[in-house]
Order: structure tokens, then sequence, then C-alpha cells
């Protein structure tokens, strides 16, 4: 009997090692006294900033603390200190939320403090945030978190001279980000009142929060169980009505569903009124080798039409061990074409996002009209990213974070949360982490942008482009002529490290197809980029 105890906890310590994040890591679930190496008498207490402030924006810190229902602290002081590359080691003044001392001993607590802009000077600084606490007869202090095995260096944030690059009628959003309402036996993201202050530091017009299906259906505060009244769903809702931010919050879920193979992959879904049944993939049915999706693809689509989808991370299937025990993969071809898009930029423009674009241009030759977002996943993570690399064993740290990258949409007049989830169905964004490029195709009777369809044989295209000092000059401009059915035409334009670029380019029109521009800049070695939607070409 002690060995099949010990065979079925094995069992079930892998299933849950399979589901690592890059979020906020949870550190106190286990499965039996002993099991965890992470594990720690302490709640989690983590500082978070964001990773980029425009000059003249006071700049918000964060303290979250997790878990102090379960370990009750005594918060006696905080003290944050600004370091310079060339200056002296200084205190701050910082005025919190919350008042100090403070007995801390609910699940989730939090306070924000802002930082004046003229205590801060242009330029990259860091932040020394220090707690000092007592829990019990003890006392203790700790620098930016007290997450096991993490280096707990400074907090880097960039003060940029100048906004993200942009043009009339453009605005920045986060297609893909999660809220507190993800928490579960591995991670938690941030309350909606944070979201909202980071994206208002950072710059951000609008941001989707895209909360786990199988976290949506989970009573607030458990990893497990079934919640019928949604109330993490409902209380989202509410946070959202409730926040008064400049900032235009869209409630969307991240849907665990079925692909051909009965796989689970995620689907983005905006706006929705109800949340979609879907835990395929969330470890939390207990030793369940078989972990098949709730729903398939289609049916969610059919279920949610006429909302705005798209495929989260399409060509991430996870590591071996996630998709061995958590029965993940990834899309493939023919399922690519049945949300409105995909989401082919997910934090790094790594080997998958390469995959998914040429997978991208190869259906546009096709002639399908599925167009591309880019978002970081980011569970709280604005300054950088503290997840779980391995459930039980270790964490890591990594650079990716909140806004980068990001996806800026056309919407005339002023943005509006319809106005922005119909110009990401139809595909009028671009996606970046540094320089914007955009594009108007021009004829005698219409002024056609990004997204839409140009029925013409003739236009002058205005192509524009711009990078500012912290993305640093634009480095390669290309234009892509595409013909359905044949090849894609190259075009480069000489930018001349220009940090501003703009032209007006004829174009012949002999065949239904499309334009789109991949733009890049360099700074310091780094390589930023931008890529537009198309502009669909049909030959009358």
């Amino acid at each position: 009997m002690d060995l099949l105890w010990i065979l079925l906890c094995g069992l079930l310590l892998l299933l849950i090692a399979s589901r690592r994040a890059v979020a906020y890591p949870e550190i106190h679930y286990r499965l039996a006294p002993g099991l965890s190496i992470l594990y720690r008498k302490q709640p989690e207490i983590l500082f978070d900033t964001p990773w980029r402030i425009n000059a003249e924006t006071p700049l918000p810190v964060v303290c979250l603390i997790k878990d102090a229902h379960l370990f009750p602290i005594t918060v006696l002081g905080i003290d944050v200190w600004l370091n310079v590359p060339e200056g002296p080691h200084r205190q701050v003044a910082i005025h919190w939320t919350e008042k100090l001392p403070q007995e801390i001993d609910q699940p989730f607590w939090w306070c924000c403090g802002l930082i004046d802009p003229e205590e801060i000077p242009h330029g990259s600084v860091s932040l020394t945030c220090r707690m000092h606490y007592r829990r019990g007869r003890k006392e203790y202090q700790i620098i930016t978190d007290n997450l096991p095995g993490l280096s707990h260096d400074p907090l880097r944030v960039f003060i940029a001279d100048d906004p993200w690059p942009t043009f009339d009628g453009w605005h920045y959003g986060e297609i893909h980000c999660h809220s507190d309402k993800t928490m579960d036996q591995v991670e938690f993201g941030a309350p909606v009142a944070v979201l909202a202050k980071m994206a208002d530091a950072l710059g951000l017009d609008w941001v989707a929060l895209t909360d786990h299906s199988y976290d949506l259906d989970v009573p607030p505060f458990d990893h497990f169980g079934l919640d019928p009244e949604h109330q993490r769903w409902r209380l989202l809702g509410q946070e959202i009505k409730q926040s008064d931010s400049r900032c235009i919050f869209i409630r969307g879920q991240e849907v665990s569903c079925g692909n051909k193979q009965n796989q689970n992959v995620h689907l983005l879904v905006y706006e929705h009124p109800e949340p979609i049944p879907g835990s395929g993939d969330g470890g939390k049915r207990g030793i369940n080798l078989d972990n098949a999706p709730e729903l398939t693809l289609r049916q969610v689509l059919e279920q949610v039409y006429p909302a705005v989808t798209f495929a989260a991370h399409p060509d991430s299937g996870g590591a071996w061990l996630e998709r061995q025990l958590l029965n993940r993969g990834t899309w493939d071809d023919s399922e690519r074409l049945l949300p409105d898009g995909l989401q082919i930029w997910n934090c790094y423009a790594d080997s998958n996002f390469h995959k998914g674009l040429a997978k991208w241009q190869q259906s546009l030759l096709q002639g399908h009209k599925g167009s591309i977002l880019a978002g970081s996943d980011a569970h709280g993570d604005f300054n950088r990213t503290r997840g779980v690399a391995t459930p039980f064993v270790r964490l890591t740290e990594s650079s990716t974070c909140f806004g980068r990258p990001r996806t800026c949409v056309f919407v005339e007049g002023q943005p509006e949360r319809d106005g922005i989830l119909k110009s990401l169905k139809q595909g009028c964004c671009v996606l970046t982490d540094g320089p914007l490029a955009v594009m108007t195709a021009v004829t005698d009777e219409s002024t056609v942008h990004i997204g839409e369809t140009l029925k013409s044989r003739h236009c002058q295209l205005h192509v524009r482009a711009r990078s500012t000092t912290e993305f640093g000059p634009l480095e390669e401009m290309k234009l892509y002529h595409g013909i359905c059915g044949q090849h894609e035409t190259e075009h480069s334009f000489e930018v001349h490290d220009a940090y501003e670029f703009e032209v007006r380019y004829p174009i012949d029109i002999q065949a239904s197809g499309y334009l789109r521009l991949e733009v890049s800049s360099r700074k310091a070695g780094k390589i930023h980029r931008c890529l537009t939607n198309p502009i669909w070409l049909e030959n009358e």
C-alpha cells in the first residue's frame, strides 16, 4: 500500500511538474510535506515596477504579498533607493497607498507608491526596494523579493526622453496578459488596479486581460474545485468597470480547447459575455493522464461567434513533459485559418515566432486573409519575469515583461473598446517591440489603411516609419508585395540610420495579393522590429 501511494504521488508530481510558468511564482503548493524545495513558511513578497516610463511621468512601485493568511506578517517599513550609473546611491521619497506599519493576514495584499519624476534622471536607472517585516517574534529584511534561488537584483527602469513612436490614430496595447484571476498551484497574476497603474506609466492605451479558462472556473484563492457562480470571472468584470485608468480594458479569456489530434491548444477570446469551459491542461484533475479538452476548437468558435478570436502562441506546444502529461499540442495549417488571426509573437522573437511568421506568409500567398498580433503573455511581470522553471524545485528570471512586445491598432477618432476590437478583427494593426511603421494606399477616390482592401490598378503607397533614441535609428525597411498563388517581391528602402522616414511609392497592381512592411532598428547591438499586417489588393 505504501508503494502504491508513492507511485501515485510520483505520477501526480510529474503532472504538476509539467505546468511550468512564466509568471509570478506560487511557492506554497506541495503534494505532501517535504515534497518541495521551494516551500517556505513565509508569504510570497515581491516588488515590481514598469520596465520603462516616459520622462515627466511618476514612477509606480508596487509591493505584492500573497498567502499572508497562511503566514501572517507585520510590515514594519519599506524604503526605496535609487541607483544611477554615475551618481550617488540615495533614498527617494515615496508615498504608499497603505499606511505602515501594518499587519497583513489576507490571501492577497498590495500597495503602490509613486516616485516624483523630478527625483529621477533620464536614461537607465535601477531601484533597490527593501522591506523590513516581522513574522512571529523574528524580524526579516528582504530586497526586491523573497523568492528562493533568484538574484534579488535591483529593478532596472529606462526613463525615456520621448514617448513610443506613433502617428495620428495609432494606439498601443497589450493583447495577451493575465490578472490575479489567473491564480493556481503554479502561478499568479496582478490585480486589475495594479495593471492599470503600470499600463498608464508604460504608455499603453488599451489592455486585453486573458485569464486562463482552467482558472476562471475555480473558487477565488483555491487551487482546485469548481465554482458554478464563476466568481473570478464576475469579479474581473466588476474591477474593469470600476477602473479609473485612462487605459481601456478588454475582458478576454485564454480558452483551452481541442485541436484535430484532441490535444489542448489555447484560443484568445475577447469580450464574450460568459466564461468558456476549458480545463483540459490545467493540471487540476488529480492523477489523470488523459487530460482531454472539454470542447474542440470548432465548438468554442461556434459558441463565441461573433467575438474576436486569435490563436495564442500557435507554434508553442510546451516542453516535452507538458506535451506528454498535459496533452498540449500546436495548431495545424488548416486550424490557423479558423480564428480571426494568430498571436505569432509571444514574449520573444524566438524560433516559434519565425516559424509562425513563415507559415503566415505561406497562407497569405494562398489567398487567406488572417492577421497577426504580438503580446507578452505576462502574469504581472512588469519589470522582469520571475517564474517557476521546475515546480517544487527551481525558479527562474528573464527579461520579458508586460508590454514588450505589443500591438498597435489604428482607430479613427477617439479610441473606444468597440473600435479597438473592430481594428483587431480586421487586422488594422502592427506588431512591434520598438519602431513603428505604417502605410496607406492612396488613389484619387480613397485612402486605404492596413487591414483594408484596395480595389484599383494603381496607387501611391504612403510609407512612414519612426524610432526613438530608446530603440536606436532605423536600420532596415522592407516592403513585400505578394501575389496570390505565386511569390513575394521584396523592395528595400534606404533609411540611412535615420529616426524618421517617409516616402510615397507608386504601385502597379497586376494581380490580387497584398502589401506588407518589415522594419528594424538597432540600439546597443539589440535589434528591435516592427511588422505590419497587409493592405489587401484586388485587381479590378
